[in-house]
Parts: C-alpha cells; structure tokens; sequence
C-alpha cells in the first residue's frame, strides 16, 4: 500500500502546478496588461523548441541505452555540459525568435510576463500536473491490487514490482518539493522572458546569450544530481529553489530599472 502521505504529497504538486499559472494570469491582469497572444506563443515554442527540436537533438546526442551519458562519451561531465546548454539555447533562442518575429507589437512587461507564463505553463502542466495524474492513477491501481492486470499487456511483472515499490518506498516530501520546483522553475521563465525582451527593447543580443547562461546555471544542480554527483536530494532542491528566489528578485529590478524601455 502506497501510504496517505505520500497521496497528500502528490496531491500537493498537483494543486501547485495547476494553480501557479491561474494566479499569475489573475495577477498580470490585475497589475499589468495581460496578453493572451503572448501567453499561446509562449506555450507553442516551449512545444516546437523543447519538445520537437531539443528533443531530436537528444535522440543524436544522448545514449538510448543509458539515458544520463552520451552516446560518444561515459564522461558525466559532458553529458551535464550538454545537457544545460541545449536546454539554454534552445529555450532562449525560441524566446528571442518569438518575440523578434511573431510578438512585435507585444513589448511591454506584461507582455513579457505573459509569454512566461505561457512558457513555464507547458513544462508545469507537462511534468506537474500530468506527472501528478499518472502518479494518482498508478496509486490507485496499486492500492486496490489491480496493479498487474492492468498493465500486464504494457509492462513485465519485473517493472510493475519495480513501479510499485518505488512508490511505496518514496517520502512524501519529494512530491512536496517537485512542487516548490515547479515553482522555482516558473520563476525563471517569466525573469528570462524579461531578460530577453529588454534586450530586443534595447537592441543589444548580449541579452539573449546572458539568458542563455543563466538558464544553463540554474539547471546545473538538477542535472548534477540526475548523473549522480549530487547525492542529496535536498541540496538539489535548495539549489533550485535559491534560484528561483534570486529569479524574483530579478523580476522586481527589471521592472523597476528598466521600465523606460518597454
């Protein structure tokens, strides 16, 4: 049995996931102007970026055998340095693109936010909320003892074990962290979406590439820790959360500071 705390933590995440995007759109339409264009192409070119491009690159780069090392090499340090590059230069570069060519009458901080928001909501609803769903599902297959004939066609009863025990042996203080992940992640779409557009306003691409470099910089922990280099979970996590404190506080400068050019 998957035990009651574990579920309050799943549950958790879930409601963090969900609901991060809601209030954040509630707020920029309350503060600033809200624009539901930028939020569409912000959730469109994480999927074409992300999702289709970065991930292809994945498919050449990374080792199907043995998903945290390339194909080239068993080196962690290249697969890391890998890894947080494509994510910044894919992601960065697709904010550049959208708001140089598909957002450009779109260039006040709302609408910067709003892109964000569009952004980060494609990774929250993609790993938070379905992440959360497909947890829920398997819990409760697992708990009403419908685990293996469920997914006897799709699984081996070696993975099903494999799944169950994972579950039941986790802390519910992951699933409690995943969602302040989320967050922290958030945080960070919506300041290097700022990043990006004040260096569109400003005409310098310098900016793109400092996105580029913080978005690099704030995956490093999660990617340590993937490779096992990082060891603790909870060290991973404050990293990342650090980051995402520092992320609003860059948020509140930029709009502070730099207002005059959007």
């Amino acid at each position: 049995m998957v035990s009651q705390s574990v579920l309050n933590g799943v549950l958790f995440q879930f409601g963090i996931s969900f609901l991060l995007p809601i209030v954040l759109i509630i707020y920029i339409k309350k503060k600033y102007t809200l624009s539901w264009r930028a939020i569409g192409i912000g959730f469109l070119t994480f999927f074409i970026f992300v999702q289709i491009l970065e991930r292809g690159l994945h498919t050449v780069m990374i080792d199907p055998q043995s998903p945290n090392q390339l194909k080239w090499s068993e080196n962690p340090f290249y697969y890391v340095l890998y890894g947080i590059l494509a994510a910044g230069i894919f992601e960065e570069f697709g904010r550049f693109l959208s708001f140089k060519l598909l957002l450009k009458k779109k260039r006040s901080i709302g609408d910067g936010l709003s892109y964000g928001i569009g952004h980060g909501s494609f990774e929250t609803l993609s790993i938070g909320v379905l992440g959360s769903v497909s947890t829920f599902l398997m819990i409760g297959l697992i708990n009403n003892g419908e685990a293996h004939q469920t997914l006897s066609n799709e699984l081996s009863v070696a993975e099903i074990d494999a799944i169950k025990q994972q579950l039941v042996d986790s802390p519910a203080f992951l699933y409690v962290l995943s969602g302040f992940e989320r967050m922290a992640a958030m945080a960070m779409h919506l300041f290097l979406s700022l990043v990006v557009l004040l260096g569109i306003n400003k005409g310098d691409f310098l900016y793109v590439w400092y996105a580029v470099f913080i978005h690099a910089v704030f995956n490093v922990a999660p990617a340590l820790y993937q490779v096992g280099t990082i060891s603790n979970v909870w060290v991973a996590e404050a990293i990342v959360i650090s980051f995402g404190i520092c992320a609003v506080f860059g948020i509140v400068k930029i709009v502070k500071k730099y207002r005059a050019f959007y």
